[in-house]
């Protein structure tokens, strides 16, 4: 902001700060790209805990993108690997996480189009963090985080699997998003219908480290 307020070229500025967030530096940077180390073939849940995550690779300590390498560089065709990327799409979603991918999408860039198709990025949308006070999803029987796109009357709750996985129920809080009753659940990526027990809630199995999308509509 600073350098376009003097009539400067702003340059993307794109260090690589991995494991080291100097606010004072980053500052004067556009982007963090993060996540430089811990490569392999493990689920990006055992390398980088939600915490880790939050304190230093979102980016909004510094008012920076937060984007990271594709992580691993393990080979397309490494039976690992599907998994692996499946598991890194589930933590840079609720994390609002972009990656630098210089292989193939791995579906990543599939479900940011549906997140962009329902309005994800514009003024028409309100997005809740989990780490936010008043974060309007409750998640029972699995230790998952979480973040809710809201619509007008229709959402979307995606949540991703930190623990050991479970039988896992969500219950979104109708009147914090001012999404109707009247809505029912289905899965962004197969469009299987879902149930509940109440309005705004949905229940399915939610494997370990694995994530799920649901829309509200």
């Amino acid at each position: 902001i600073m350098l376009h307020e003097q009539g400067r070229t702003a340059y993307a500025n794109v260090p690589h700060m991995t494991n080291t967030n100097i606010i004072p530096i980053l500052s004067f940077a556009t982007v963090n790209l993060d996540w430089e180390w811990r490569y392999g073939k493990t689920d990006f849940q055992d390398r980088f805990t939600p915490d880790l995550t939050v304190a230093q690779t979102i980016g909004r300590q510094c008012g920076n993108i937060p984007l990271i390498l594709a992580g691993g560089h393990t080979p397309p065709d490494d039976p690992a690997y599907e998994w692996m990327v499946r598991t890194r799409l589930g933590v840079c979603l609720v994390h609002e996480i972009r990656v630098w991918n210089w292989r193939t999408d791995d579906g990543h860039y599939d479900m940011l189009g549906r997140l962009f198709a329902f309005g994800y990025g514009t003024g028409d949308c309100r997005v809740y963090n989990y780490w936010d006070d008043g974060f309007p999803l409750t998640i029972e029987g699995a230790d998952a985080r979480g973040i809710v796109v809201v619509n007008g009357p229709r959402a979307i709750a995606i949540v991703t699997d930190y623990g050991e996985g479970g039988e896992c129920t969500l219950a979104l809080d109708l009147a914090a998003t001012g999404v109707p009753a009247t809505v029912t659940p289905r899965d962004l990526e197969t469009g299987e219908a879902l149930a509940g027990a109440a309005p705004g809630t949905v229940s399915f199995p939610l494997k370990q480290h694995d994530f799920r999308a649901v829309i509200f509509e």
